[in-house]
């Protein structure tokens, strides 16, 4: 009778480990999923202020053209600059 108390205790016992093991394997998981959810949420925010950048580049451009009526000449050289300062 002692020996099988005994095997049921070490069984208790095993079970127990395994089970924080397993918390521990959880909560790294969650950790790491909640990281990568941060990470995505924070390209998004980026990704979404570039787009507004651009878009606002793009409005300045069609104010440029359409509102000043200048000559294709003065809208090359501009674009021209705008090329060199921006994309070097």
């Amino acid at each position: 009778m002692f020996k099988i108390h005994h095997i049921e205790d070490h069984i208790i016992d095993i079970a127990q480990s395994l089970n924080d093991k397993n918390v521990v394997i959880f909560n790294t998981y969650i950790s790491r999923l909640q990281s990568t959810i941060r990470n995505i949420e924070e390209a998004e925010l980026n990704l979404e202020n570039i787009i507004c950048q651009q878009r606002q580049v793009a409005n300045e451009w069609v104010e440029f053209i359409y509102l000043e009526s200048v000559p294709f000449q003065d809208i090359e050289k501009e674009l021209l600059q705008f090329c060199m300062l921006n994309f070097k």
